[in-house]
């Protein structure tokens, strides 16, 4: 990074502004934070950032990628992360099954998948190209295991995991998460193991474009 860039931070939660200004101090950087929803992007100058970084983040709002494109500058990048469509598989099928043993499981998908899916590795590039004129990809294949003796490890994820879970769900979380915790530690037992996956996907765009140029 250049000595006198300003990093600019935007997140709806007012609450993070504290520990990224200090993460920018920290790098010897400028820190600039906004805070409030992705949709104040809409606001600011037409290309006038020269990188842009999304993470884990963009399957909220795929509608504003057009606004992405037009404040970046025309030699900067848009760098965005993402999972793939099985990311977490095992531990989502694990969950929906004990929601159902419970009478808990009002809709066929979990309202997560829903949100992943709307920003894959899978349709990534179909809903970026159209606004860059250079998409590459980098795919990182990774997979988190568990094994038979790791149940206090296991325990812990799952409390870790639990929120983002049962994101937009009106379940008792607690109660909930202790079901998934004795769930997963017999799985490992009897399984011998316990793998989840967790592919990502990375997306490098360039050329900004205005939405009717495609390669």
């Amino acid at each position: 990074m250049h000595p006198q860039a300003v990093v600019t931070g935007v997140d709806v939660v007012g609450g993070y502004e504290k520990v990224f200004l200090e993460t920018c101090r920290e790098a010897g950087l400028e820190g600039k934070f906004l805070g409030g929803s992705a949709s104040l992007i809409k606001k600011l100058p037409v290309r006038s950032f020269d990188l842009i970084l999304c993470s884990y983040a963009l399957y909220f709002f795929t509608d504003l990628i057009p606004a992405i494109s037009r404040i970046l500058t025309a030699n900067g990048f848009f760098v965005a992360i993402t999972h793939d469509r099985n990311n977490m598989k095992e531990l989502i099928a694990v969950t929906k099954d004990v929601l159902a043993r419970n009478n808990m499981l009002k809709e066929k998908e979990l309202p997560l998948e829903t949100i992943i899916s709307q920003f894959s590795s899978e349709n990534g590039m179909n809903l970026l190209a159209p606004w860059f004129g250079q998409v590459k990809m980098v795919d990182y294949f990774n997979s988190l295991v568990f094994r038979p003796e790791d149940g206090t490890k296991i325990t812990e994820y799952v409390h870790f995991k639990g929120p983002f879970l049962l994101t937009g769900t009106e379940y008792e979380m607690e109660w909930v998460v202790q079901l998934l915790s004795i769930q997963f530690q017999q799985a490992s037992f009897l399984q011998h193991g316990f793998t989840i996956s967790k592919n990502d996907r990375i997306f490098i765009c360039s050329l900004p474009s205005d939405g009717h140029v495609r390669q």
